[in-house]
């Protein structure tokens, strides 16, 4: 089901809002694309299909932003407020209110998405977090993740040019025991497969699915266990 929602007179969101199947679900999960990317890519929907199966809710959206020119000018709080607003609007809904909610972001979003702090979030999901500008190499600040408290979820290709396998598994290692990585070889950053002697997409595809649909429903089980 798509909706729009109105964020100002000359701005509004693309949602695309799927309803898990063939029950009503108690968890939803909030994902971003990329800057240079749609809630349309073939990623998102393999994920989204994949989890409305297994009985989980998604919300996919579009940034505002009309020009790929003008989302590179913009701050990481352009992209963080915008999901911010998605999330209090999912929120909001009475349909939604008692659920486990989760975020997840591609690449630069998910730098965006580590900003955003409520006890409604129960865990993050951060597919190829970017650590660094390919060029320069320049490093970028991880001090925000370090304020999160609840379960993250880490997916990075082998072959990221805008990370480090090394450097991410110290991160992660960092982060412990909150924090959990999974590492697909033979892919690039937006996990596309580079090498097809052995696999195909849709494996990659599906393997990422499984893992993110594990960990949401394994932190969900937790929380149970501790309440």
């Amino acid at each position: 089901m798509k909706k729009v929602l109105k964020i100002s007179k000359r701005k509004a969101i693309n949602l695309a809002v799927n309803e898990a199947i063939p029950k009503k679900s108690n968890i939803t999960i909030i994902i971003a694309p990329g800057i240079r990317s749609n809630m349309e890519e073939s990623l998102l929907i393999s994920l989204t299909n994949h989890f409305i199966k297994g009985n989980v809710n998604v919300i996919r959206f579009n940034y505002p932003f009309l020009l790929k020119e003008i989302r590179l000018i913009l701050g990481i709080n352009s992209f963080k407020n915008i999901f911010r607003k998605i999330f209090h609007f999912i929120k909001s809904r009475e349909e939604f209110r008692n659920d486990h909610i989760f975020l997840a972001g591609e690449s630069f979003s998910s730098r965006a998405l580590s900003r955003i702090k409520s006890k409604k979030i129960s865990g993050y999901i951060f597919l190829g977090y970017p650590q660094h500008i390919p060029v320069f190499k320049i490093q970028m600040s991880n001090r925000f993740l370090f304020d999160i408290e609840k379960p993250m979820m880490f997916v990075q290709g082998t072959e990221d040019n805008y990370s480090e396998n090394r450097k991410i598994e110290m991160l992660v290692g960092a982060l412990k025991p909150n924090a959990k990585l999974m590492l697909i070889p033979q892919t690039d950053h937006s996990f596309k497969l580079l090498s097809t002697k052995k696999r195909t997409q849709k494996d990659i595809n599906k393997e990422i699915s499984d893992v993110i649909l594990w960990f949401m429903k394994d932190v969900v089980n937790d929380m149970y266990k501790i309440n």
